[in-house]
């Protein structure tokens, strides 16, 4: 079946992977370096094909620049035809196939032999190919096609793997902020909430239960519940406690009234519930205890008329309604956030006078105030003059016959304005921070360029200032005291410091801004090079041991690297003989080099401040050292990809070690 290239469907599939545009992969090198190996062939591709190029996952053999850019457009792609029509491909002779033949990955790349694979998701949609390449002509064999199958297959199960660990990894951070959005509610409920274990351990509470007694999670978590601070206060309280939690243990719901403590002395009444949480077979795991402030519930309409002069002082609206009469009780505190009188009010229905915007339908609402006898939360109002109102509002049945309802609400609309505020402030914010990043960016380029100009501007003068000290020396030499000329001296050589300070600053400063070509070399030649340049003394015993010959890297940093690490064993040793090892070997597509001597060693109070910019451990009229050497050594390890360590004791010698990512040897290299 002919499969579209730009189908959505498969296009989604390919970017679940995660796989496409992203970095090298060791798991996929592997694969197409055992294809390299078993069918003979100097390249092997991982290709992925969306609807407008072809991304190479992996890709072992391959030239530049192909090999950095890491992919070609369509038309330069045979894996394309792979994946359109769902099946292997095996070209023998591109040059003389006559639909390849004028082929641009043909006549411009070379692919000359070709046999792909294609590269299935679970879903069974194709995405890609895994192919091997060559530049000759090629009769590819049964064997030949059967182990790329079988390649590709391991490359499919890595592929639904990943696809898998990526699903579940979504999964547990979708579990974690569904969790952390269950806490923040339960912590921004009015009412208290716990969680016991079957046995009445304490495990959780939520905020307004631990701040309404000023508790702390560790004065309760991990105690009985009853021999907390809220029910300690009387042992028939406990007992009654202890009841519930058994009933609750066997599969039962007990619900009471019951005081607890909040301080020495201070008491509120809740309506307290706990009830049991059942697994899927059906055994009580937890028990969740909750509780809801009463203790200023009204018991009955006459109670509020009678006690109307002092519900008047309050500023929050305090309302009385029935189904059957409307509104019975209207208090000054809803007159003034509303603007109706309680004339105007009496004998209305909340939701017409108020234009009630609700979380949800009026028959709904009713019906669960009916069944749970309370709610609380947040609705929208209407005031006489027009004007939008937000309230926190609390509905409490004080008459279920009658199904009189006892309604406070509190204005929270200059709360919501600042929230809002808050929110405008924090996107601000936001913008002002990315605005001094990039303001940040531009500074340090600025400085890059100072450090630049400054350390040219400044050879000049110094060299200026050094032919003036020479001619001094030698036009008035016989005429100089002692002193003057050994003042002259020192003054040359802080010149001369000076000076290296300078190109070693200019060095640093481009240490991970300049380009350099890659190209093939001997290491061992070029290590040996930079001994014969530092020319050590000849009672200095150096021993070089490499794994590895001809590398391909850019040469000028790896050399600059490696001739700073000799150059400070030789400097700092602390004896006319001493002993440097230099080791290298390769790991993967690293090459790892070892720096070892056996000099005086260093303080490990020090391993980080000798990378740091002009920082020496003696005194430079001791050493002659800029204090930048090492800096730059570290910042071109980082910008090759790689670490540079260090293992050192006093008395007991130094050993630097640094990784160095190589480059891919290109195909043109590999064909000769």
């Amino acid at each position: 079946m002919t499969v579209k290239l730009d189908s959505q469907q498969r296009l989604a599939a390919l970017e679940d992977t995660g796989l496409l545009d992203s970095l090298p992969d060791i798991a996929f090198d592997r694969l197409t370096r055992l294809v390299q190996k078993l069918l003979n062939v100097p390249v092997s591709l991982i290709s992925l094909i969306d609807d407008q190029r072809q991304f190479f996952k992996s890709a072992m053999g391959l030239a530049e620049p192909l090999a950095t850019e890491r992919e070609t457009p369509l038309s330069h792609s045979f894996c394309q035809f792979v994946v359109k029509d769902n099946q292997a491909l095996v070209i023998k002779d591109s040059n003389q196939h006559l639909i390849y033949k004028d082929h641009p990955a043909n006549t411009e790349l070379g692919v000359t032999a070709y046999l792909g694979i294609p590269l299935k998701t679970p879903s069974q949609e194709v995405i890609g190919a895994l192919c091997a390449i060559d530049s000759e002509p090629r009769q590819w064999t049964a064997d030949e096609m059967a182990i790329l199958n079988d390649i590709a297959e391991i490359a499919m199960s890595e592929i639904a793997m990943r696809q898998a660990l990526r699903e579940k990894e979504a999964f547990h951070r979708d579990l974690e902020q569904g969790w952390s959005r269950l806490r923040n509610l339960i912590d921004n409920l009015f009412c208290f909430v716990g969680l016991l274990t079957p046995e009445g351990i304490l495990i959780e509470a939520n905020k307004p239960a631990l701040e309404a007694a000023k508790l702390s999670a560790s004065d309760v978590i991990g105690k009985s519940f009853e021999e907390t601070y809220w029910w300690t206060y009387d042992a028939k309280v406990q007992n009654q406690l202890k009841e519930a939690i058994a009933k609750a243990r066997s599969g039962e719901t007990s619900r009471y009234d019951v005081l607890i403590r909040l301080a020495e002395g201070e008491f509120i009444t809740i309506d307290f519930m706990l009830a049991p949480i059942f697994d899927e077979a059906g055994t009580v795991t937890y028990l969740v205890p909750s509780g809801l402030d009463v203790s200023g519930r009204i018991e009955s309409q006459n109670r509020l008329k009678r006690q109307s002069e002092m519900l008047n002082l309050a500023h929050d609206a305090i309302i009385v309604w029935s189904r059957e009469q409307g509104i019975e009780s209207w208090n000054k505190g809803a007159a003034e956030l509303y603007g109706f009188s309680e004339k105007e009010a009496l004998g209305c229905t909340t939701h017409e006078l108020l234009k009630t915007r609700h979380p949800m339908s009026l028959p709904k609402f009713e019906a669960l105030l009916a069944l749970k006898g309370e709610w609380e939360g947040e609705v929208s109002h209407q005031s006489k003059s027009g004007q939008e109102i937000t309230v926190s509002t609390r509905h409490q049945v004080i008459d279920k016959k009658a199904f009189r309802v006892l309604e406070i609400n509190r204005d929270i609309s200059e709360q919501t304005r600042v929230k809002e505020a808050l929110v405008a402030l924090n996107g601000d914010l936001e913008n002002r921070v990315q605005q001094r990043t990039l303001e940040l960016e531009r500074s340090l380029e600025e400085l890059n360029q100072f450090t630049y100009v400054a350390s040219h501007d400044l050879k000049a003068p110094l060299r200026a200032i050094d032919n003036l000290a020479t001619w001094i020396e030698e036009d008035a030499s016989a005429h100089l005291p002692a002193a003057s000329k050994r003042h002259l001296g020192l003054m040359k050589g802080r010149i001369h410091r000076l000076e290296r300070l300078l190109e070693d600053l200019l060095a640093y400063s481009r240490a991970d801004r300049t380009s350099y070509n890659l190209e093939a070399f001997n290491l061992t030649e070029l290590i040996e090079s930079i001994i014969e340049m530092l020319n050590p003394n000849k009672s200095f015993k150096i021993t070089v041991r490499s794994e590895i010959q001809t590398i391909c890297s850019t040469r000028v940093p790896l050399e600059t690297v490696i001739r700073n690490l000799v150059n400070n064993a030789l400097k700092h040793h602390d004896r006319e003989q001493g002993k440097i090892d230099i080791k290298t070997w390769q790991q993967d597509d690293y090459l790892h080099v070892l720096v070892s001597d056996d000099g005086p060693g260093i303080d490990s109070h020090y391993f980080d401040k000798i990378f740091m910019i002009f920082q020496t451990l003696q005194p430079r009229d001791k050493v002659e050292s800029s204090g930048v050497g090492l800096a730059i050594v570290k910042k071109l390890v980082e910008s090759h990809g790689g670490v540079i360590k260090l293992e050192s004791e006093l008395g007991k010698g130094s050993s630097f070690s640094f990784s160095w990512q190589l480059a891919l040897e290109p195909l043109n290299e590999r064909s000769r």
